[in-house]
Parts: structure tokens; C-alpha cells; sequence
């Protein structure tokens, strides 16, 4: 699934499992009430088995959807695509939406190239950012101002490259000059430290990107929560503890470093956190089946989350 929310309609994007060709489908609630009605429509099809990962933004005028699809050229692997639909179409006046669609990683479209997968897709500030990886291991890079155009969205930068060649979460946030994406790689410790996977934050905060290991997880495809406030870029990923328990987590960036700070709740997971005014909101699933909620306000890190 991908989501966003724009002026309080919500847009939803799902790949249903369909006989036949496969499509990418969009629900959205034209007048903003969760409750409906909702709209459906099919904004693109093939006959490819591997549609799949989509990723919503909304920059300017226009609905943002990435995701990956096999790629002809290649022959046997995907490559990453950007549709783009008018949100005049999706004002429930009964228009049927029209995309159009480009693809975003041409640059290595040989035969046996490279399969291109997980794209994630952020609008902030008059700029698109998208991160994608290129042979499950390295981080592909680029950005877009909405003044000209997103054909240059096509340039691109790999970050970093990592030894570990396993699929795992990709997640990206972007705020300002500010991004942040944080992965999930198998890692054996010499040390015999917990946990299966190192947590990866790669961030660029003045211009130039680093990557830090964060720490260590068990839950190697629960993808980790990320937002970016006045306490700094910040992730929250549930932390190994021993070989198969884990404690709930939230690492902020702050003067060149990450600071982390553990919480109580054993067994907690899917934590996901939101810049507000004067910190962090966090919500989790908790061990008995409830959602849990802490708010932070930006001190010094780590920030406390009461």
C-alpha cells in the first residue's frame, strides 16, 4: 500500500491480486471523510507479474505515484517508474483519472541489468526526493524541483552499498535540506552482539551523506518509523536486545551523532513517529494488542518521550 494525505483527502494506492493483468489501484475519498464514499480507479496495468511497492506524494498540482514493474530492456528485472495524475482529475466529478508514466532508472535498462525495487517517494517544500535500491544493495538517490520538472528526477546518486544482497525495509523522510533513509541489512557480529540485522541511517544534513550504523534488530522486515523535527532527523525501530527479544527504540541525530533512548514496552512493534510543533508524537503497537502513544518535546538529545 502507499498513502497521502493532501487538504484532508486521503489517497490510497494498492496492487490488488487480480487474475489476469495485474493493476495498480487507487481508492481516495474525494470529500474527506474516512467514512466515504470512496472512488476507485485503475491508473495502470500489465501483463507483468511483478507490479508491486507503491509510494504516494502530493507536489504542487499533481498526485506522485512510484513504483516498480518489470522492465523489457532488462529482460528478467524490474525497473523503478514515476506516474503522475492531476488532482483536478480526482475531484470526484466523475473524470476517470489519466497517469502518465516515465521510467526513473533508465540508466542501467542492458540486458541482465540490474533489478531496480522498493522506491519511496517524499514531497517537501517546492522539491520531490525518491530512493530506490539497485541490486538489493545499493542505495539510488535523486531529487526533483517542482520548477523544473521532474525529468530530472532520472539523475541520480548511489549513496552507499552495503555486503548484505537480502531485500529489506527501504524508508526515506525529507524535510528542508534535510534527508534521511534508513534500512534494515544482515550483519554477523564478531562481538556476537543480538540481533539478526544492523540498522542503517543514511542522512544528509548539510550537503554531503553519511551513513551510521544505528543499531541492531531482530525484526529485519518491519520497516522502522522516521520523521524529521526540531530534535533532528529521528528513527524508531524496535532494537535486539538478546537473540529473540527486543525493546522499542528511538534514535535521534543530533551534533554529528545518534542518541538513542530504549523504552520500557517489551514486544512492542510497527512504531511510527511525526515531527509536531515542539518535538515528536510516537504510536506502537503494544504486546497486548493496543496502540500506544508518547509525545516528546525537543531538548537536548535523547529526547524524553513521557
Amino acid at each position: 500500500l502507499g498513502l497521502a494525505v493532501h487538504q484532508g483527502v486521503a489517497y490510497v494506492a494498492m496492487v490488488p491480486n487480480l487474475s489476469g493483468n495485474m493493476q495498480l489501484m487507487l481508492a481516495y475519498n474525494p470529500g474527506g471523510n474516512p467514512a466515504g464514499p470512496w472512488l476507485r480507479a485503475s491508473i495502470y496495468s500489465t501483463d507483468s507479474t511483478q507490479l508491486q511497492n507503491p509510494s504516494l506524494a502530493v507536489a504542487g498540482d499533481q498526485l506522485l505515484i512510484a513504483f516498480d514493474n518489470f522492465s523489457a530492456p532488462k529482460r528478467s528485472s524490474n525497473d523503478v517508474y514515476l506516474g503522475k495524475i492531476p488532482l483536478a482529475d480526482l475531484s470526484g466529478n466523475g473524470k476517470a483519472p489519466s497517469a502518465s508514466v516515465m521510467d526513473l532508472s533508465t540508466a542501467d535498462d542492458a540486458p541482465g541489468g540490474p533489478s531496480d525495487t522498493r522506491a519511496q517517494l517524499v514531497a517537501d517544500q517546492g522539491q520531490v526526493s525518491a530512493v530506490w535500491t539497485k541490486a538489493r544493495k545499493t542505495i539510488v538517490f535523486s531529487q526533483a524541483q517542482l520548477s523544473s520538472g521532474l525529468d530530472s528526477l532520472r539523475q541520480t546518486q548511489e549513496l552507499n552499498t552495503v555486503s548484505d544482497p537480502t531485500d529489506k525495509s527501504l524508508v526515506l523522510v525529507a524535510s528542508g535540506n534535510t534527508e534521511l533513509v534508513a534500512r534494515f541489512a544482515d550483519d554477523s557480529d564478531p562481538n556476537n552482539a543480538p540481533g539478526c540485522c544492523v540498522v542503517l541511517a543514511t542522512s544528509n544534513t548539510g550537503g554531503s551523506w553519511s551513513t551510521s550504523p544505528v543499531g541492531r534488530t531482530n525484526l529485519a522486515l518491519e520497516a522502522p518509523g522516521l520523521a524529521i523535527s526540531e530534535c533532528g532527523p529521528s528513527m524508531a525501530y524496535m532494537k535486539a536486545v538478546s537473540s529473540n527479544g527486543e525493546r522499542l527504540a528511538i534514535a535521534t541525530l543530533s551534533g554529528g551523532q545518534w542518541h538513542s533512548v530504549e523504552l520500557s514496552e517489551d514486544s512492542a512493534n510497527q512504531p511510527r513517529i511525526a515531527a509536531t510543533d515542539k518535538g515528536l508524537d510516537l504510536v506502537y503497537l503494544s504486546a497486548v494488542g493496543q496502540i500506544g502513544v508518547r509525545s516528546a518535546t525537543c531538548y537536548l538529545p535523547p529526547a524524553p518521550l513521557n
